[in-house]
């Protein structure tokens, strides 16, 4: 039997057996407004909906005040609407829950949030939710993964975001699945590799990109020619709620083999695709890790233009 990708692509520390790092179908949308009221009830809500979705499934989560992971599976802890409204509007604000089997794991089954206090709005930062489900946890659930992402996008009304098989990470900073992780990045185009807070402090006024599924604000879409832009794109289905758009690349989402659409939703949307960012990974290994900012970004404009489109045109 063949492995599944799950298992060709995670990465496990010998010793300890703990898992450095696994792959998941991911959502990360970035949204204004994190110390706002109704903002937080967005957040709330779709954290309520996921309870239910991986009913028995959520491990951990932490100490709001002093980050200790606490094992569910020993006691309840208080949740998010125990404290949440009540903080204030300067203070910035995050939970967490995963799936792991110990609290350092990564985990297929993970939401994670960062709110940004008001204070920090001013500048470029943006609050973040990113959100983790097993690669076929779909195939057998009563909604498709299109109409929970619509919901939440109709409640939370975020910047930006995508949607797409993604890399996710261990809980205590073993940075000893970097090389695994640059190669998988080289060899599956249309895999996601995150780094949630690098991206909230850079993606304000830009997009990290393209992917299986984009979501966009109104406000972002029109700097590129709004829906009629769209339409010149062959192959892509688009939902609307209130100002945000879930634009779907592709009937499923590509990893090695990439569709025209996907080149074709970069091109037209690197105009306000982030061109400057921090690398992701610290390890120092030229040509192993995405070593500099410089790698991460050449990364990031993967879907620019399609291999081989340029050299064509001098022809």
């Amino acid at each position: 039997m063949e492995p599944t990708l799950e298992q060709q692509l995670q990465l496990i520390e010998p010793g300890s057996q703990q898992i450095l790092m696994t792959v998941c179908l991911n959502v990360t949308l970035f949204f204004e407004g994190g110390y706002e009221k109704s903002k937080r009830e967005a957040i709330l809500s779709m954290f309520a909906d996921y309870q239910q979705m991986m009913a028995g499934q959520l491990n951990f989560t932490t100490n709001p005040q002093t980050g200790r992971w606490k094992d569910l599976r020993q006691s309840t802890y208080m949740t998010p609407d125990k404290w949440l409204l009540d903080t204030d509007e300067d203070e910035a604000w995050n939970f967490i829950y995963h799936g792991g089997e110990h609290h350092r794991d990564a985990s297929d089954i993970r939401f994670s949030v960062l709110g940004c206090g008001d204070w920090e709005e001013e500048g470029d930062d943006l609050s973040w939710v990113t959100i983790n489900f097993p690669l076929t946890f779909f195939a057998d659930y009563s909604e498709s993964f299109q109409d929970v992402l619509l919901r939440w996008i109709g409640a939370l009304q975020p910047e930006h975001g995508y949607a797409a098989i993604a890399t996710t990470h261990n809980h205590y900073d073993n940075t000893q699945y970097e090389r695994s992780e640059y190669q998988f990045a080289q060899q599956y185009p249309g895999l996601d590799i995150p780094d949630h807070i690098g991206h909230g402090m850079h993606l304000k006024p830009h997009i990290k990109g393209i992917n299986w599924l984009t979501i966009i604000h109104q406000s972002y879409l029109d700097t590129v020619g709004g829906l009629d832009a769209l339409k010149t794109v062959e192959g892509i289905q688009v939902w609307q709620q209130g100002d945000v758009y879930l634009i779907q690349a592709a009937d499923k989402p590509a990893l090695q083999h990439i569709p025209d659409s996907y080149y074709q939703l970069g091109a037209l949307f690197e105009p306000i695709r982030v061109k400057e960012h921090d690398t992701v990974h610290s390890t120092e290994a030229p040509g192993e890790v995405f070593n500099t900012p410089e790698d991460y970004q050449e990364w990031l404009a993967r879907f620019d233009q399609k291999p081989g489109a340029e050299a064509s045109s001098r022809d």
